[in-house]
């Protein structure tokens, strides 16, 4: 059983980390997060955790690196004086110039995969649910089908 998503990460087959999943809102999807599977009267059967998620089918791509990249300069209130404008406006071109030429660096896109087992009694259906991201619904007869291996992803 896993769970999924895009991801962006700085190797190719380094582990995904909270702060690699996608674009914010992911953060409680990361090694240590509760599963919880549930039986079909939405009893608690048993709980578990996400393993280390580890990055899959990693392609890589060359992006700026803006890591040191300068501060873009404070837009001046409406009613400064002149001077303050035309500072703001010398800034402003040398950020642009500094922002031009930024060195690259690689990154690997993929899927991020976190890993979970949990052992469950008998029950005729069960709900999983990955941290507070809401229960997936399986039959007993569906799980068994795919040999006990449900992929979940978010996103």
């Amino acid at each position: 059983m896993s769970v999924h998503d895009l991801s962006q990460s700085d190797t190719a087959d380094g582990p995904c980390t909270a702060g690699s999943l996608g674009a914010g809102g992911y953060e409680d999807i990361a090694t240590g997060t509760q599963v919880s599977v549930y039986g079909g009267a939405g009893d608690l059967l048993a709980l578990g955790n996400l393993a280390a998620g580890q990055l899959e089918m990693g392609q890589p791509q060359q992006v700026d690196d803006w890591s040191n990249a300068p501060e873009a300069p404070p837009v001046p209130d409406v009613e400064a004086p002149q001077s303050e404008w035309d500072a703001f406006n010398k800034a402003t071109d040398e950020y642009l110039d500094a922002t031009m030429n930024l060195p690259q660096k690689t990154v690997y896109w993929g899927w991020c995969t976190f890993p979970f087992t949990v052992d469950v009694p008998d029950s005729d259906f069960y709900s999983i649910e990955v941290a507070h991201r809401g229960k997936v619904n399986f039959s007993r007869q569906d799980l068994e089908a795919e040999g006990w291996v449900v992929a979940l992803s978010v996103g």
